[in-house]
C-alpha cells in the first residue's frame, strides 16, 4: 500500500475510505479532491545483500530470451490469443508495480459508486437506459419525502456536472480478454494483507458482511456502501478463485469457491462471498475425513459460537458450519496471490 504523502495528515484510512462529501447542490459543479504527490515507493525487490559477478558480454541478451520464453509459455498457459502482443523485454509484473493506485484513486471510485444526494446515499454505477432521459432535477428532490427516503427513485448511470465522474482507470471489462494472473493485479487497500499491525477491515468470518468496520481505529466505525463498492482490485477482475486458507496445514483447501461480477467484482463481493461460503454446513462424511486433532477443535470452535449467540438458552440446536473449521482464526486478514498461480490466498488470525 502507498505510504501517505507528506503534505496529506489524514490517517491512510481516511484517504481511501471514510468521509464521503455529500451533493446537495445540483448548481455546484463537483470538484475531485486535490492531486497530493506521493512518497517514493521502496524497491520492489529485495533490499539483501546479493553475491555479484562479472556480466559477460551476451548475458543481458540471454537473460531477455529467457524471460521471452517464460512469458510465451505463461501466455499459452492462460490461453491468451496469439495474436497478443505483450511488451516482451519488461515482465507485467515490473510494469505493473511501477503504476501502483494512489489511495484517493480507490476512494474516487466509491464516490462516483455510491454518491450521497440530497442526504439520500444512491446507486450509480451499472447504467441503465432511462438514465439519459432523467429530469435529474426532479428526481433529486423525489429523493426524500414525508414518507422517508426513496433511494429506488434515482436512475443508475445518471451524468451530471455536480455528481462525481466515472475514475477512467478502472474500464469494465471486456469478457473476450484473458484475464491477469493474481500477482499482475493490485488489491484495494481494504482486502490487503496484514503482516502487522492492526488488520484494514474488522470482518469476523462468522458475522453478516453487514457488520463490517473499520480496522485502524479505536471505535467501531461501520464500512459506508461507497467503501463497499469499490474495486476489489486493480485492474477489475470479472473472476477469483479462492482457492487456499494461510497457514492451514490440510492441504489442499476444502472448500475453494469463486468470486464473480461480470462488470468487476468489487469489495462487497469478496465480503459476501467469503460469508456465504463458511456459512454452509458440514457434512457427516466431511467430518469424519478430518484428523481427529482437528475434530476435537472444530466441535470447541462450534461450542464456543453456539455458547456466545445464546442458541443454547432458546433451546435452538444447528450443526457444525465451515466456519467452526477456523477455530480461533476466524477474522479475515486479506488476500495473497496463491503460489500456485491459479489463485488466491485468504488469511485469517485471531481477535486477540
Amino acid at each position: 500500500m502507498p505510504n501517505a504523502p507528506w503534505d496529506d495528515q489524514r490517517e491512510p484510512w481516511m484517504q481511501y475510505g471514510g468521509f464521503y462529501r455529500p451533493i446537495n447542490d445540483l448548481s455546484q459543479p463537483w470538484v475531485a479532491s486535490p492531486s497530493v504527490t506521493t512518497q517514493a515507493l521502496p524497491p520492489t525487490k529485495s533490499a539483501l545483500p546479493i553475491s555479484v559477478r562479472a556480466v559477460a558480454e551476451g548475458d543481458g541478451n540471454r537473460g531477455k530470451k529467457r524471460r521471452r520464453k517464460a512469458w510465451r509459455f505463461l501466455d499459452h498457459f492462460r490461453g491468451s490469443p496469439s495474436s497478443a502482443k505483450r511488451n516482451e523485454s519488461v515482465p507485467a509484473t515490473e510494469f505493473f508495480m511501477n503504476d501502483l493506485v494512489p489511495l484517493p484513486e480507490w476512494k474516487a471510485y466509491g464516490y462516483y459508486a455510491c454518491p450521497r444526494v440530497n442526504g439520500v446515499v444512491v446507486r450509480n454505477s451499472s447504467p441503465t437506459p432511462e438514465a439519459s432521459d432523467v429530469d435529474i432535477r426532479e428526481m433529486f428532490h423525489s429523493l426524500r419525502g414525508a414518507d422517508g427516503d426513496h433511494p429506488e427513485r434515482w436512475v443508475s448511470g445518471t451524468q451530471h456536472p455536480a455528481l462525481p465522474p466515472r475514475p477512467t482507470r478502472w474500464k469494465e471489462p471486456n469478457p473476450q480478454d484473458p484475464l491477469p494472473f493474481p500477482w499482475e493485479c493490485q488489491l484495494n487497500p481494504f482486502l490487503e494483507h496484514q503482516l502487522f499491525g492492526p488488520m484494514s477491515l474488522w470482518f469476523d468470518i462468522r458475522e453478516d458482511p453487514s457488520m463490517l468496520c473499520y480496522g485502524t481505529v479505536d471505535t467501531m466505525i461501520p464500512l459506508s456502501p461507497a467503501d463497499r463498492m469499490q474495486p476489489a482490485t486493480h485492474p477489475f477482475l470479472t473472476h477469483m478463485f479462492i482457492n487456499a486458507i494461510g497457514d492451514d496445514p490440510i492441504q489442499p483447501f476444502l472448500w475453494p469457491f469463486m468470486v464473480r461480477d461480470r462488470k468487476g467484482i468489487k469489495c462487497k463481493d469478496v465480503y459476501n462471498a467469503v460469508y456465504e461460503n463458511f456459512q454452509e454446513y458440514v457434512s457427516q462424511s466431511e467430518y469424519d475425513d478430518w484428523p481427529q486433532v482437528r475434530q476435537v477443535q472444530c466441535t470447541q470452535a462450534y461450542g464456543a459460537r453456539h455458547s456466545s449467540r445464546g442458541n443454547r438458552e432458546s433451546g435452538f440446536v444447528e450443526g457444525i458450519r465451515r466456519v467452526d473449521y477456523l477455530g480461533d482464526n476466524i477474522m479475515f486478514r486479506g488476500l495473497e496471490p496463491n503460489p500456485n498461480i491459479n489463485g488466491w490466498v485468504m488469511c485469517v488470525g485471531r481477535t486477540w
